[in-house]
């Protein structure tokens, strides 16, 4: 697994090497899916006017309108 996954239910990057952690508290997501530190970079970044953060079919972050 790499370093991040992100959960589209939850529109949440999470840190894999914390999965234990988040699993004892409940939190760790059942859809998570992996993502690049680039995907991190950009979709925690400021978003484009107009739009937010969401999810595509994959779920995978994308900038989506508000």
């Amino acid at each position: 697994m790499g370093d991040f996954v992100f959960s589209a239910s939850k529109n949440m990057f999470f840190i894999s090497s914390m999965k234990e952690r988040y699993d004892v508290s409940g939190m760790w997501p059942d859809d998570a899916v992996e993502v690049s530190e680039e995907d991190v970079e950009t979709y925690t970044a400021q978003p484009p006017d107009g739009m937010c953060r969401g999810s595509d079919d994959l779920g995978l972050p994308v900038w989506v309108e508000n």
